[in-house]
């Protein structure tokens, strides 16, 4: 007698069939089968020769539940990936972060390989298309999302000058000097009031690095900042609201929690507008989100509506300003970014025969740009520079030691020193410790970039279209590096090397906060500082690297010189001064605080 296999009405008539066991076994064996065949086929498929996670390639989510478990749990998951590579003992390594088979990512943990793949090697690794799909959806037109291309090149020309020194000293100095010198200010004030205790710096640093791109970007069109009415309303306290904020016989280690005062409303909008791109990027379907903030959501809309209408205005300004005073190659009138991307796209203009076209996405989005990039990144570097100079008490006495010495007419009339002494009065030991603290300052991990063809990297078969990370931290940079075999190194590395060495970190002090290590000897017997003295890559490198480079380092360089002048960061409470992070558009700190003594009224 058979036995038989009831099944439900809805299989079309297939409960009418009888199976033998036989039949059973096989269509069973033959689904198993199927099914073996599909999980195989979803597996990641490793890029052979590169070591990786073994436990990882067996499941067809790859590295993804570890990468999620990171978001989650230490808000860090390129840390995480940093931690993988290194695992791996190797400069080259792949990770699975595409579900179901898709292409492995490839991390580079090793210096050379960095400065080749990103100085010699453009036609073979180019912009990555991970960060057109992400950052490139709220800003599709800005150059910072293109590939090398002759577009490219000619949208790049707008911006052209802008980080010469001309203007760098003449427009953006001064006002950046302004932004920095209101935050002396109000850490005057919040400095006597805390008598002692620390207060949250994140919010201060982010408004002053915010005014002091306003500044570069607009000039004295815009008037609204964001420090100044903090400023205001921490004079205006009255001494009933500044001794509630002192506490009774609280513990010196406990925080003051200073209240923020209300922005402008234009400059909340800016900052708003700069604040929804990270959670657009940190989505897995940015366009669709960024399409359903659109459709659905009416703050999203009205920030955006605001932020596209102010910069508009912006413009008009400056073309105002343009027709005005700007007669023929005249830029005296130039104050401002935004004036001179308005003076090129006129010459541009004429030398083409065409009308000059001032308001257009790509004017608006480089525009937008300078704000994102400018305040953000600079802002997390100098969040990371305070922590490493009030935990390296002896650098930042040795720093303070070094301006005064350079200033030393400004320290004779108990005065700041100018933006003029500031930006020409060479002192090589602030210059290292910038150098040191753009270091020792994770404040982007790496670079994406795609490899344009089939290629390799340290002997590695690389297939056209595979993601390549390459890493700014971590082994080479504040690890040892990993040995790797010359032979395997392209012959423009090898080149490179015989031509003008190779400068690598004293492994025993790598990871330490030590600004000498930028300093040799001079012939002349002075001491110099040596931006090439070994292995740091904090704007990327080569053609694509960080356009704005100067003015970020300009920018650090103005806030170290003043902050250390006027006041000493004394170490925070264990608590409050780790070095845990948020990635984001930075790698920026968890907690930020201050304990400062003030060195001067």
């Amino acid at each position: 007698m058979s036995s038989s296999i009831l099944l439900s009405p809805l299989d079309l008539g297939l409960s009418r069939i009888t199976w033998s066991p036989t039949t059973t076994t096989v269509l069973v064996g033959i689904l198993s089968f199927l099914l073996w065949r599909l999980y195989l086929a979803l597996l990641p498929k490793p890029l052979p020769g590169i070591p990786y996670n073994h436990a990882s390639a067996r499941s067809i989510l790859g590295d993804i539940p570890g990468y999620l478990k990171a978001s989650r749990k230490t808000r860090e998951p390129i840390t995480w990936i940093l931690q993988q590579a290194s695992a791996t003992n190797s400069p080259i390594s792949q990770l699975f972060l595409e579900p179901f088979g898709g292409k492995p990512f490839v991390a580079i943990t090793d210096f050379r390989e960095a400065q080749d793949i990103l100085m010699r090697r453009g036609k073979e690794f180019d912009r990555s298309d991970i960060l057109s799909n992400t950052l490139g959806v709220p800003l599709p037109h800005h150059h910072i999302v293109r590939k090398t291309d002759a577009g490219w090149r000619a949208q790049r020309r707008l911006l052209q000058d802008l980080m010469l020194p001309t203007f760098l000293h003449n427009v953006a100095a001064p006002n950046v000097y302004q932004s920095v010198d209101n935050l002396v200010k109000l850490w005057q004030v919040k400095a006597k009031i805390a008598s002692g205790r620390p207060f949250d710096a994140d919010r201060d640093i982010y408004y002053a690095a915010l005014d002091s791109v306003l500044e570069f970007s607009f000039g004295p069109s815009f008037a609204p900042r964001a420090t100044k009415p903090q400023l205001d309303a921490t004079l205006n306290l009255s001494q009933e609201e500044a001794q509630k904020l002192q506490g009774t016989g609280s513990d010196v280690n406990t925080p003051v929690n200073f209240i923020d005062a209300p922005l402008d409303e234009t400059v909340h909008a800016i900052l708003a507008a700069g604040e929804v791109i990270e959670p657009l990027t940190a989505s897995p379907f940015p366009r669709l989100t960024l399409l359903f903030k659109k459709l659905f959501d009416k703050d999203f809309v009205k920030i955006w509506t605001a932020k596209d209408r102010f910069l508009k205005e912006q413009v008009e300004i400056a073309v105002d300003r343009l027709h005005k005073h700007g007669e023929g190659n005249d830029e005296s009138w130039v104050k401002s970014a935004v004036d001179h991307v308005m003076q090129r796209e006129r010459i541009f203009a004429a030398k083409e025969g065409r009308q000059p076209v001032y308001w257009t996405p790509i004017i608006r989005d480089e525009i937008f740009g300078f704000i994102v990039a400018g305040h953000d990144t600079s802002s997390t570097t100098m969040l990371w520079g305070l922590k490493l100079l009030a935990d390296n008490p002896h650098a930042q006495t040795s720093l303070r030691q070094a301006l005064q010495a350079g200033y030393a007419t400004a320290l004779a009339e108990n005065r700041n020193p100018t933006v003029h002494e500031i930006t020409h009065t060479p002192i090589p030991y602030l210059d290292a410790a910038v150098e040191e603290i753009l270091r020792c300052s994770p404040t982007a991990l790496g670079v994406m970039r795609d490899a344009m063809v089939d290629t390799t990297i340290l002997g590695c078969p690389i297939p056209k279209g595979t993601h390549v990370f390459v890493f700014s931290t971590g082994p080479s940079y504040n690890q040892p590096a990993r040995p790797v075999d010359e032979k395997l190194r392209t012959p423009s590395s090898q080149a490179a090397a015989r031509e003008r060495g190779v400068k690598q970190w004293d492994p025993r002090d790598m990871h330490e906060f030590k600004p000498e290590r930028w300093l040799v000897k001079a012939e002349s017997g002075d001491v110099a500082f040596d931006s090439t003295a070994g292995p740091s890559m904090p704007f990327s490198l080569g053609t694509r690297a960080c356009y704005g480079r100067r003015l970020g380092v300009l920018e650090v360089r103005m806030m170290v010189a003043l902050l250390v002048w006027n006041f000493e960061f004394l170490k925070c409470p264990e608590e409050l001064s780790d070095y845990a992070a948020i990635d984001g558009n930075t790698h920026k700190p968890q907690r930020a605080f201050v304990r400062l003594r003030a060195l001067r009224e």
